[in-house]
């Protein structure tokens, strides 16, 4: 089901095109940074007024490590 979002400036609504979402940093202090890490959003820009809509949080992929040595 494709499904509209709405502006929270002009009260648009329009469909999300996934080729015009893009990523975003949230700016904060460097302490934030060191120790809570960069949080990372989804956005759109709103075809009518141009501002940004942010859409959802982006997690981190995790990593997984491939152990060839298993214990017996």
């Amino acid at each position: 089901m494709i499904k509209k979002v709405k502006c929270n400036i002009c009260n648009h609504r329009f469909y999300i095109e996934k080729s015009k979402v893009k990523q975003v940093l949230e700016s904060s202090s460097l302490v934030d940074n060191l120790t809570k890490g960069t949080k990372t959003y989804d956005a759109i820009d709103c075809p009518n007024c141009g501002c940004q809509k942010v859409l959802w949080v982006r997690l981190p992929e995790r990593e997984v490590q491939n152990n060839d040595t298993r214990r017996k």
